[in-house]
């Protein structure tokens, strides 16, 4: 999933992409697209991930050096994501 948010406090932008670890690469590039296309000017670049390894941190900050990017991932638990579904 991919959507758009506006902070009206700031008139900032953020693109998330929300995926499982195993899709962090899909999701890398899918946002490496829309900062190649200007979106890096007026949107922070987010992933939204539950639980990802070390080594999926690290793969995604070589990622972002090599390409000269800066996605920031988001980590959260699945145990939020459980509350989330019980409202």
């Amino acid at each position: 999933m991919c959507l758009a948010i506006l902070y009206p406090s700031i008139m900032r932008y953020a693109i998330v992409t929300c995926v499982t670890p195993n899709w962090l690469p899909a999701a890398a590039v899918t946002l490496l697209s829309c900062a190649n296309n200007g979106a890096a000017a007026f949107a922070d670049l987010l992933i939204v991930s539950p639980n990802p390894t070390a080594t999926q941190r690290l793969e995604l900050e070589a990622f972002n050096i090599r390409h000269g990017v800066n996605l920031v991932l988001i980590e959260i638990e699945l145990s939020d994501l459980e509350q989330l579904g019980r409202g």
